[in-house]
């Protein structure tokens, strides 16, 4: 999959996630990381502490990974 220009709305349980900021992920928004195992450069780590809905960033241009901020509006 590649990036996209709308977020991805999801419900997630609480737990660790890795966010994919490269757009290479075959699940966006969530890295699935090199063949090597190591995640890109661009992912970042986050926390969910209460299961909630969310909107994750998926073309790579927010503000404040990993949520979505709207920057894909002006792509």
């Amino acid at each position: 999959m590649t990036k996209k220009n709308k977020p991805v709305n999801k419900t997630l349980l609480p737990g660790n996630y890795l966010w994919c900021g490269c757009g290479k992920a075959s699940d966006m928004p969530f890295c699935s990381k090199k063949p090597d195992g190591m995640p890109c450069v661009e992912s970042k780590p986050f926390v969910v502490k209460e299961e909630g809905w969310f909107r994750l960033c998926a073309c790579g241009e927010t503000m404040r990974p990993p949520y979505c901020d709207g920057s894909h509006n002006t792509l």
